[in-house]
């Protein structure tokens, strides 16, 4: 297992909001990234708002070889802050994989997948996982934004 970095990520949403922060202080590829990944709507929507989303990961190592899977578990706690004091909105579990290479390519990526597939099928029945349509970051905002149906 290897830790992230630190267990005391905090996104608080109380100060800044998402626009000032995409537009101030994120690469211009992540910026465009998360557009598309949240939709350029979702991101102008979100401004200012009472929320604090805290994280923990927790990352695992698969030797393939020349490649190695990286199975995470993240838990996400997202908080509404009112003058009475926090209010648990969501808390949850995120699964989530990734291939990881000694080159950028994606080729080097896909040749794997396989891999990948076969280690998440196994895990899922194992520990009966069932798949969420809303990523982390949509299901922490989904009680405070109206989201289109299939995402």
């Amino acid at each position: 297992m290897v830790s992230e970095e630190s267990h005391h990520d905090v996104i608080r949403f109380s100060d800044i909001s998402l626009r000032q922060i995409v537009a101030k202080h994120v690469h211009p590829e992540m910026r465009a990234a998360l557009t598309r990944h949240l939709g350029a709507g979702t991101v102008a929507r979100l401004s200012v708002s009472p929320i604090i989303c805290s994280y923990q990961k927790d990352k695992f190592v698969v030797d393939l070889g020349d490649a190695f899977l990286e199975p995470s578990l993240d838990r996400i706690f997202a908080f509404h802050i009112s003058g009475r004091g926090l209010h648990s909105a969501s808390t949850f579990w995120e699964y989530e994989n990734e291939i990881k290479t000694e080159g950028e390519g994606l080729e080097a990526k896909l040749e794997h997948l396989d891999e990948l597939l076969d280690f998440d099928k196994k895990l899922g029945r194992k520990f009966s996982l069932k798949p969420e349509r809303l990523d982390k970051y949509h299901r922490c905002a989904s009680c405070f934004l109206r989201l289109p149906s299939g995402r």
